[in-house]
């Protein structure tokens, strides 16, 4: 497995619909692809832009669980 492939599937392992959107909040889609070498799948990238003091809650990514993965993500 590559970087390439260790990237696109951290970004799988984390996509998730967006939260309900909050007062003062846009999101606005950026792309979507589909992913070639994994049928029914793809990658989506959303921007969201927060009114004044706005911010996301906490939270956390999965990690790749390839044994493969670079040191610097595990």
């Amino acid at each position: 497995m590559n970087i390439k492939a260790v990237i696109i599937a951290a970004c799988l392992a984390v996509a998730t619909p967006a939260a309900a959107q909050s007062p003062g909040e846009a999101i606005t889609p950026n792309f979507k692809h589909a992913i070639p070498n994994i049928p029914g799948k793809s990658l989506v990238a959303l921007v969201v832009d927060y009114g004044p003091g706005g911010a996301s809650r906490s939270h956390t990514h999965a990690l790749p669980t390839s044994s493969r993965a670079p040191s610097s993500l595990r």
